[in-house]
């Protein structure tokens, strides 16, 4: 088959064209640090960036969560460092009572705006939910009637954050637990009063024991906070470490071998170099061909 001019400059055209476009390509590799610009550059590994990417959102919400439990304990811890504070007030009011000649019906003063104090404490939100509520942060779940009577509304169940695919962490302790069935400060409180309004030492020594069984209950519970901080603290290190290490394989297979590419846009460059110098000399014959 004759080849013609025309096929000869087509062809020359297309040479310079693909050259051109691979040239460009290794460029990019290069400007942008790249090794992968396109699915179809290396499918397998494109398969891989994609499922590291959705490793690394997951991981990422998993931190959120992490970091969110763990606000939420050191504020449940700080509101029981201050109930904590308070009961143990109530205690120290109570012994003063008991060993003081001073009319004990004075301190029962004190320890009622300390049970007034104790449920507002009880009844802390943390962003715009109760925290002691269990499951229910939306009602306030320490309510006193107009008798004076704390009755708890909230629920016994436990709130948690998922940290991973087949791992939780607990973001609160219930109500319940704290001042619940067997162990209700205020009711001690209450009874705490009366026997100071009374005026008779044996009685308000008897009721101080519930009192300090509360204190006892709520150390335990900043015990189990700490506890649950601890957990969260190992969780949010794994989470980075997790993190690091999936951006890492990232930047590993996402990376341009910049020698190799840069070799490669030399090669390019000088390729294209050649294949224009070849078509300068074909336009000059067919220049001449037609003169003639």
């Amino acid at each position: 088959m004759r080849v013609t001019e025309s096929m000869a400059m087509r062809d020359f055209l297309r040479s310079v064209a693909g050259t051109q476009e691979k040239m460009l390509e290794a460029q990019n590799k290069v400007s942008t640090g790249r090794g992968i610009l396109r699915p179809s550059d290396n499918p397998r590994e494109v398969s891989d960036i994609i499922r590291l990417n959705a490793d690394k959102i997951e991981v990422s919400q998993y931190a959120r969560n992490v970091e969110f439990g763990r606000s939420r304990l050191e504020f449940t811890d700080t509101a029981l460092a201050s109930l904590q504070g308070m009961v143990e007030r109530v205690r120290f009011l109570a012994l003063s009572a008991i060993g003081s000649s001073i009319d004990s019906d004075s301190f029962s003063v004190e320890v009622e705006g300390l049970r007034d104090q104790i449920v507002g404490s009880a009844n802390a939100a943390f962003q715009g939910r109760f925290i002691f509520g269990g499951s229910d942060g939306e009602t306030p779940p320490f309510q006193k009637d107009a008798a004076g009577v704390v009755t708890y509304k909230g629920n016994s169940d436990v709130v948690k954050v998922q940290t991973g695919r087949a791992s939780t962490l607990q973001t609160q302790i219930p109500g319940s637990e704290l001042f619940g069935t067997g162990n209700d400060v205020f009711k001690s409180m209450t009874d705490l009063i009366a026997a100071m309004k009374s005026g008779v030492k044996s009685d308000i020594d008897a009721k101080l024991k519930p009192i300090v069984s509360a204190w006892e209950g709520l150390s335990l519970s900043r015990s189990r906070v700490g506890s649950l901080i601890n957990v969260a603290d190992s969780a949010s290190q794994e989470m980075t470490a997790l993190s690091l290490a999936r951006e890492k394989n990232l930047v590993d297979l996402e990376s341009a071998d910049l020698t190799e590419t840069l070799s490669e846009f030399q090669s390019y460059q000088s390729a294209l170099q050649s294949t224009l110098a070849v078509g300068a000399r074909i336009s000059q014959l067919s220049l001449l061909d037609y003169l003639r």
